[in-house]
């Protein structure tokens, strides 16, 4: 985040207290997903890996960053998107720990079909060559719909 707050022309002291607080943010989820699941913080850092891993969810992040150039419209739809990934992503992390106890494997075996209908959207909207934030849209709204399927 640092980088691209630099390279967006912040200067590198603001830059650097940016990327701070976004990281304090996810620190702030990782303990509030620890505390409702009654477990440490390591095995939600690790949950959050496998989810990250098991749904590519950087690929999508990467559609919801800002580009320079972009109106004040898409860079806050783009940032609405961003946090709504981010709440969703936790969402899961709290959902593997419940359903499968942390076990990546055994979670993606009981949510096969939820998972590989996310996979498949993901993979066309990566494919398409559409607008970006509409794609991204259309990704953010398949992942809302298999958090509600793993509940």
């Amino acid at each position: 985040l640092q980088g691209e707050l630099a390279a967006a022309g912040a200067t590198p002291e603001l830059a650097a207290r940016v990327a701070v607080l976004g990281c304090q943010a996810d620190l702030v989820d990782l303990a509030g997903v620890a505390r409702a699941a009654g477990v440490g913080i390591g095995r939600v850092v690790e949950a959050d890996a496998d989810v990250e891993q098991l749904l590519a969810l950087p690929r999508v992040h990467a559609w919801t960053a800002e580009e320079a150039g972009i109106s004040h419209w898409a860079v806050a739809a783009r940032a609405a998107l961003r946090e709504e990934v981010d709440q969703l992503r936790w969402a899961l992390v709290a959902a593997l720990l419940r359903d499968a106890d942390g076990d990546a494997e055994a979670f993606a075996d009981r949510h096969a079909g939820a998972l590989a209908r996310f996979t498949a959207v993901r993979r066309q909207a990566g494919s398409a060559r559409d607008e970006v934030l509409g794609r991204a849209c259309v990704v953010v709204g398949e992942l809302r719909r298999l958090v509600g399927t793993v509940g």
